[in-house]
């Protein structure tokens, strides 16, 4: 699976967010380079969809990364932040497991590069 893939399929995941008013999002990543990256280049990416497709809160979103390179103050600071926004997705990658307890996530998504061939829907 390519990064675009990867880019589309977590759209969609964020079209069905807004369909379904969810504010806080977590994307688990395998590694940490596709979780820094997708929260690089997410925010354009919705910003350039067509405005028929763009949710209306795009503009307002916060949207962060969490990695085991960040220091336990930094992490604390980044899930506060993330707690605490109107609206957020947050990518992860080797930090957030199993059985932590966030009560602001809706959602969460799994996001990982596979050599599977993408169909179209």
């Amino acid at each position: 699976m390519k990064d675009e893939d990867i880019l589309h399929d977590v759209g969609d995941s964020v079209g069905a967010a807004a369909e379904l008013n969810l504010k806080h999002v977590i994307v688990y990543f395998q590694q940490v380079a596709g979780a820094t990256d997708f929260a690089r280049q997410f925010g354009h990416t919705l910003r350039t969809l067509p405005p028929e497709q763009r949710p209306p809160w795009v503009g307002a979103l916060s949207i962060s990364s969490i990695n085991g390179n960040h220091t336990p103050d930094q992490r604390a600071t980044l899930l506060n932040d993330f707690a605490n926004a109107d609206r957020a997705v947050s990518t992860n990658a080797q930090v957030l497991s199993e059985g932590i307890d966030l009560p602001a996530v809706d959602a969460i998504v799994f996001a990982s590069r596979t050599e599977s061939v993408r169909r179209s829907r």
